[in-house]
């Protein structure tokens, strides 16, 4: 197995943070200090990371969903000491959420100790769907709606080809979907259309669902999930 895949399966770092943690030489195999990214681990290989073996540990891989609510930072931890996603988990489960929904935002987030998983579903190539509810403070016209599919400029660089209907006429949302994750994207859509997202959630990532999960709760993923998140 490829040295990063490896690391990647035995800790909770993504093959890219692996790859960075032999360039600044924290990885050792049988003994000696690693300078290869290629390297294939073999049967009996000792893999030490920061001084811990690795090659023995059976780390216990944990996928969850999580219904993250508004104000809660999806991070293990915060400097000025907001709510964070981590902290509605028992504290002998080392576990992180996977990319991130806006402060501001509620809604689906993945929360594993999986490496690997993490990196393919935040991987810039991934495009995997992402759907929200957004609820604006008035209606899109038919023109608007044209622009925000066929992609927007922002910061210079237009957005990829999205998916935006009308889901309550009474409440001005909509269902949108997107294929990347850029920062407050939506919100920075809308806006450049002239309106304002008043409230975002997020219903499901690929073919996970939210489902009836309420606000501040989480629960296992199923098998059939766990599989398909394993065959990106």
């Amino acid at each position: 197995m490829r040295i990063n895949k490896f690391i990647a399966s035995k800790t909770s770092y993504s093959r890219r943070k692996a790859e960075e943690l032999i360039l600044q030489k924290k990885v050792k195999v049988n003994g000696e200090i690693l300078n290869s990214l290629s390297y294939s681990v073999n049967d009996g290989d000792k893999v030490e990371l920061d001084g811990d073996i690795i090659s023995d540990v059976k780390t216990k891989k944990y996928y969850y969903l999580f219904n993250k609510p508004k104000n809660v930072i999806s991070s293990v931890s915060d400097n000025l000491g907001r709510l964070c996603v981590t902290d509605f988990f028992p504290s002998d489960i080392s576990v992180y959420p996977v990319g991130r929904l806006d402060y501001d935002s509620s809604g689906l987030i993945l929360v594993t100790n999986d490496g690997d998983i993490a990196n393919k579903l935040t991987h810039p190539r991934s495009h995997i769907s992402k759907t929200y509810i957004a609820t604006l403070n008035g209606r899109l016209s038919e023109n608007q709606m044209k622009q925000f599919r066929e992609g927007i400029l922002l910061d210079g660089k237009k957005t990829l080809p999205s998916e935006i209907s009308l889901y309550d006429f009474s409440e001005n949302s909509y269902r949108v979907v997107l294929y990347e994750g850029r920062n407050r994207q939506i919100r920075n859509m809308i806006s450049a259309l002239g309106r304002e997202v008043k409230e975002l959630k997020r219903i499901s990532i690929g073919k996970i669902k939210i489902g009836r999960i309420s606000e501040g709760k989480y629960r296992k993923l199923t098998p059939d999930e766990q599989k398909y998140l394993f065959e990106l």
